[in-house]
Order: structure tokens, then sequence, then C-alpha cells
């Protein structure tokens, strides 16, 4: 059976990520209207995605600079997956402006949504966008 879990499990993490995007939408009344006003300069508390650890403190507010390697419209939300030297962050967000190889900083909230499947959890940290600080559009 342990060898049946690990043959598949690769497989099915992509269908996992986007249940656990789509277990978030469910479960959130909607993203926060008044954006947040703090001035961030040029690599001031930016993250590395490396670094961002997958946590259930639903209150750690994380800056994430990079460039978008995948999208995915849903129906009131674009999630996007944000890539940096270091690895890959999925983003949730309200914003419409986002393309493929855009070069984005982003500020938001990091959520975590645990996906236990049979006694492991195969949950990941993403982002919920709250400001986009910067964005340079592919060329």
């Amino acid at each position: 059976m342990q060898f049946l879990r690990q043959a598949i499990a690769p497989q099915l993490k992509s269908v996992y990520i986007l249940l656990l995007l789509l277990t978030g939408l469910l479960g959130c009344s909607g993203v926060p209207s008044a954006l947040n006003s703090i001035n961030v300069g040029f690599g001031a508390d930016v993250s590395q995605i490396s670094d961002i650890e997958p946590t259930r403190d639903q209150d750690t507010t994380v800056f994430v600079r990079g460039k978008v390697a995948a999208l995915v419209p849903l129906v009131d939300w674009l999630a996007y997956q944000v890539q940096d030297s270091t690895g890959t962050i999925w983003v949730l967000t309200n914003q419409r402006n986002i393309q493929l190889e855009d070069q984005v900083l982003i500020e938001g909230k990091l959520r975590y949504h645990s996906i236990p499947v049979a006694e492991q959890d195969f949950g990941e940290a993403y982002v919920e966008e709250h400001r986009q600080i910067e964005r340079i559009p592919a060329h």
C-alpha cells in the first residue's frame, strides 16, 4: 500500500493544489476591499519563496517578488503561481491584469490549507493577495 501511495502522490499533487485553491475560495467571504498603504521599498521585507514556511498562522503578511509562471482563471478570482530563483507559490487574487511572464511584487496574507490523504498532509501554503505593489508586463 505504501508503494501505491508513493507512486500516485506526485501525479496527484496538481489536483491537490487546485482543490486547495477551490476550498480556500469557498471558505473566504471575500477579498478585503481596503488596500494597505504601507510603502515598501525594493528589497524591503521581500520573502524568498523557499523561506516561506507552510503554516496555520493566518495573520502573517508576506511580500513576494517573482515571475508569473502559471495562471488558473476561476469564477470571480484568479490563481497564479509566482516563481523566484528559490521556488514557487500560488497566489489568489481578484485582479485580472496578471499575465504569464509578468514580474510582480505583491503583499498578501499567508494562508495554509491542510489536505490529508492516507495519513499524510499534502496541504500547501498560498498567498491571498491584498495589494499589487508592482507589475512589470512581459514583453
